[in-house]
């Protein structure tokens, strides 16, 4: 597996696309559990999936060119061949990055695509605002849930804190796709619930940043607020 890119090495249109095609993918499979299921994913987009083994039975020529090309896995018109041999966390990442070709619609032509669906794969199989969500702070947490190698769960990890950063020192709240992927698995209470009991009723964007901002006091401290308004207000610097 090559070197994962990491969030802020992608250029904002690309981080919207990605982001979209993680979502789209999702919503349309309905997944609600970790692991995902990467065959039943691959199924729900009419994909025929072969073990390498499987295949040379059925098919010597592309078995052939499979093996030539990669000992990982294949894509091949909607065919998907994968080498059963190798580690079943290499299997789901190998899996994942061919559907990431057909989801973002990216032809295998040059490293820097590969690095691309690389990204998406990463981030698919473990989104990093569901990592924020269950507060992992190590790799073998993102292992566990999510069956990463464990060199895909360090990326994944170290990822998710420039990610973390990031928004910290921009937005300060997740993208619009991120957000939807959040309430996939922790809906939110509706307005009028809120209002039962006893709490002001607030726009979305006031409960999303309200939301974001208590996380931010949870993982660095009860004075992490007063300190970055001191810092900002009264030195004039972020952080």
């Amino acid at each position: 597996m090559r070197n994962i890119l990491c969030f802020t090495d992608l250029s904002p249109e690309i981080r919207k696309k990605i982001l979209r095609g993680i979502l789209k993918v999702y919503k349309d499979c309905s997944i609600q559990t970790f692991p995902i299921d990467c065959s039943n994913i691959l199924e729900h987009y009419n994909f025929k999936l072969y073990s390498y083994t499987d295949l040379k039975g059925k098919n010597q020529e592309l078995y052939e060119m499979c093996k030539l090309c990669t000992n990982d896995a294949f894509s091949w018109n909607r065919i998907v061949a994968y080498n059963e041999k190798i580690l079943s966390s290499r299997i789901r990442f190998s899996l994942m990055h061919e559907l990431g070709h057909h989801i973002l619609g990216i032809p295998s032509t040059s490293q820097e695509f590969e690095n691309i669906v690389d990204y998406f794969t990463s981030y698919l199989l473990a989104p990093r605002i569901l990592i924020h969500k269950y507060g992992y702070e190590s790799a073998e947490q993102i292992r566990s849930t999510f069956n990463l190698s464990a060199r895909a769960s360090n990326n994944a990890l170290a990822d998710y804190k420039i990610w973390f950063q990031y928004i910290c020192q921009t937005t300060r709240k997740p993208s619009k796709p991120e957000i939807e992927l959040e309430n996939l698995f922790f809906p939110k209470i509706q307005a009028k619930e809120i209002s039962q009991k006893g709490k002001p009723h607030l726009s979305s964007k006031t409960e999303e940043r309200m939301s974001f901002f208590e996380e931010l006091k949870r993982e660095r401290g009860n004075d992490y607020m007063f300190q970055r308004a001191e810092a900002q207000w009264l030195y004039g610097r972020d952080y």
